[in-house]
């Protein structure tokens, strides 16, 4: 909505719109009587009323000349979606878009050792994250009440979520350690396990200060041979925001998604050791 906008009626019939863009002023002139040409008859001829209109710009300067009446809805009409659209477009590309990342912070997993190496557990498929309805865009979620999704205007992720995600789960997996190869789908290898990640939400939340930063996933991790489901796990995190804004949030959830894949390659080396650690 345009605030600059306004509009004033005054008393001898002119109407008046101004905004920072420019002022339009409307009267409306009385018909006047008409003389006939060499006779005092002064009975008024039939003369249209017409409609004066002047347009002012910034700089006072102007043009003047007489309409009739029914095309001044048009001229109203038109000068009015000039400068509401003029406004409109300077709100909407007021200041720059800021762009960010999502990165990962060195894992604090334990380093594998040189026994966890040599039974590396062969090769790692890893399926393309999926997020859940509203997510799957590069602009950045928030909430300021349960249920209802609003984005930044001015800030967004350089990709999906998922998307950078899928680079980050890749590289967690091979600083693990436990994997031979691992390789992101679509491949034509033949794995012997796949992750598969879906129902991922990613939203900074401002139902109390400070804010914070929601990310949340399920995991799934499968043998390729029998195609047997090992375990599955839903992991959240939960990182306070720095800051009540965008970038407050964008630093908490380079930090969330730091803590999550830690979890992540934790409950992956449970699984391989143990179907029971897998489940819990």
């Amino acid at each position: 909505m345009c605030n600059d906008l306004t509009s004033h009626v005054g008393a001898n019939g002119q109407i008046r719109y101004a905004s920072r863009f420019g002022k339009l002023t409307v009267r409306l002139d009385r018909a006047r009587p008409a003389r006939a040409s060499g006779s005092n008859d002064r009975r008024p001829s039939p003369v249209e009323p017409s409609t004066l209109l002047r347009l002012d710009s910034e700089q006072g300067r102007g043009a003047e000349g007489r309409v009739t009446r029914h095309t001044l809805s048009s001229i109203c009409i038109l000068a009015l979606s000039v400068l509401l659209t003029a406004c409109v477009l300077s709100r909407t590309t007021e200041g720059p878009v800021h762009t960010y990342l999502l990165k990962m912070e060195e894992g604090t997993w334990a380093a594998p050792s040189s026994g966890e190496k040599r039974a590396a557990h062969g090769t790692l498929l890893i399926s393309p994250p999926q997020a859940d309805p509203g997510f799957d865009t590069p602009r950045m979620v928030y909430l300021t009440r349960p249920y209802e999704v609003s984005y930044y205007t001015a800030n967004q992720w350089a990709d999906t979520p998922a998307r950078m995600l899928a680079s980050l789960l890749t590289y967690s997996m091979e600083k693990s350690g436990l994997w031979r190869t691992v390789v992101s789908l679509p491949t034509s290898i033949r794995g012997d396990y796949r992750l598969d990640t879906q129902g991922l939400i990613l939203q900074q939340e401002f139902f109390q200060q400070p804010s914070h930063i929601r990310l949340a996933l399920r995991v799934q991790l499968i043998e390729q041979r029998e195609q047997k489901v090992i375990g599955s796990k839903r992991i959240e995190m939960l990182e306070n925001a720095p800051s009540e804004d965008a970038y407050g949030g964008v630093v908490a959830a380079n930090r969330a998604v730091t803590k999550l894949l830690d979890q992540v390659a934790v409950w992956v080396r449970g699984c391989l050791s143990s179907e029971q650690e897998c489940n819990r």
